[in-house]
């Protein structure tokens, strides 16, 4: 994945802004503070234990910084799953249906990321689900 960001950072010309760089999210090699924006898209439900990454995400995130997690969202039961997975998924092999499946079932519910908003120490209301599967997270911090 890094190698290939490196060539759409340098395709998009912004070799002088975005630098790429593995690291554990649970550990991150920066500052207190150091970013304006933290952003996250569908990488919650592979975490394991999503507290101790959002723990450090909010730890790198600067005063006045905007804050934008988006993820999938859990269905409320399997009737609903299967009817996602035929809805945005139709045109996949078995493969990456499963897949697509398995990964719907790890996700989080609003209620959940909403407790781990509350375990910051942040309002759980700014946690909303944005579509039929997903949820969104936004915040400043202040």
């Amino acid at each position: 994945m890094l190698r290939l960001g490196t060539v759409n950072v340098a395709d998009a010309g912004l070799t002088d802004r975005i630098e790429l760089r593995l690291a554990d999210a649970k550990q991150m090699p920066f500052a207190d503070g150091q970013f304006s924006c933290v952003m996250s898209n569908s990488i919650v439900h592979h975490i394991p234990l999503p507290a101790e990454v959002l723990a450090d995400a909010w730890r790198v995130l600067g005063s006045g910084g905007l804050w934008l997690f988006r993820d999938l969202l859990r269905p409320i039961d399997e009737a609903t799953l299967q009817r996602l997975v035929e809805q945005y998924a139709a045109d996949a092999d078995s493969h990456q249906r499963q897949l697509f499946a398995d990964s719907l079932r790890a996700a989080l519910t609003v209620d959940e990321v909403g407790r781990l908003a509350v375990e910051l120490g942040l309002s759980p209301d700014d946690v909303r689900q944005t579509s039929d599967r997903h949820w969104t997270w936004t915040t400043r911090k202040h």
